[in-house]
């Protein structure tokens, strides 16, 4: 495990990662995580509302490199592009 430090809307949090062979799927497309990582210091009120949502994880922009994300909102749908 790797421990370091990251900045989000001003804060200086910390966070605790290690190298997962997990993937995420999206329809056909699996990408692999490489990494996946816990932040700690976040705020009570930020911890709340990503637990009440049923968050298990967050990715970063990184994971979506290379690859174009279409949004549909009305259908409630997304679809990835390589």
């Amino acid at each position: 495990m790797i421990s370091y430090t990251v900045r989000s809307w001003g804060q200086v949090l910390t966070a605790h990662s290690v190298d997962t062979d997990a993937v995420a799927r999206f329809g056909a497309v699996e990408l692999p995580l490489g990494q996946i990582s816990h932040i700690q210091g976040m705020g009570l009120l930020q911890e709340m509302a990503i637990s009440s949502l049923g968050v298990g994880g967050l990715v970063g922009n990184k994971l979506f490199l290379g690859r174009q994300l279409i949004v549909d909102t009305g259908r409630r749908e997304i679809t990835m592009v390589s």
